[in-house]
């Protein structure tokens, strides 16, 4: 005897319909599941994301060296902070009452007077920075290395002369007397005022009462 359902169907046919019904419920679930293909354009894949953040940081770090290249001025030499500078085409004479060194510097043209028994590297770079009006201090480097100052008194200007190196020599250790006698000696002897104001101003504050004298007389001097 063979059962027929409402469907006028024989229960053995309706096997394969659940069946594809049960795949089709899978088949649907599984779709939902998966990302729309929207959604996966616009998630990048990890790969994608490696290369991406891997460019980015290249593009900054080059970016960073270009801003770090062209934003920081070239430093500066220590020496030239310090005062000193480059006495550039060198020349070094050498005469019957002393020797002299003639050169550029800061684009002036200066020719100056060595104490005696000064001796100079003309091989290597040669360093000067002025100590007072006219007197300046001598450096320079051996085999390019290390400077080393000349010790003592450096080049002054010639009209320095009848002072004598020791005198000028106490100048530079900041002597009171000798720097009112280099200023007394600017002011009477070569009828430089402009030149012997800071040798008498700073006797003067070291107590020498010869030098506010002459202070004084140029003062008056200077009265309209």
């Amino acid at each position: 005897m063979i059962l027929i359902d409402l469907a006028g169907q024989p229960p053995h046919c309706r096997e394969p319909d659940r069946r594809q019904g049960r795949r089709r419920r899978r088949s649907r679930r599984h779709l939902c599941c998966r990302p729309s293909a929207r959604a996966a354009s616009s998630t990048p894949d990890i790969r994608d994301r490696s290369r991406g953040s891997t460019r980015d940081f290249v593009r900054r770090s080059v970016c960073c060296h270009r801003a770090s290249l062209v934003g920081k001025p070239p430093r500066e030499p220590a020496w030239r902070s310090e005062g000193w500078n480059p006495l550039l085409s060198l020349r070094v004479s050498h005469g019957v009452e002393c020797s002299g060194i003639r050169g550029d510097r800061d684009g002036r043209f200066v020719d100056l007077a060595l104490p005696a028994g000064t001796k100079i590297d003309r091989e290597g770079p040669v360093l000067i920075r002025t100590a007072f009006i006219d007197l300046h201090e001598l450096t320079f480097s051996e085999l390019g290395s290390h400077f080393h100052s000349s010790g003592g008194c450096g080049p002054f200007d010639r009209r320095l002369l009848p002072v004598g190196d020791e005198a000028l020599a106490r100048v530079v250790k900041k002597d009171p007397s000798a720097l009112c006698s280099v200023g007394h000696f600017l002011l009477w002897d070569v009828d430089d005022p402009e030149s012997a104001m800071p040798y008498l101003e700073a006797a003067t504050i070291h107590g020498k009462v010869k030098a506010a004298f002459d202070l004084i007389t140029l003062a008056l001097f200077r009265r309209p």
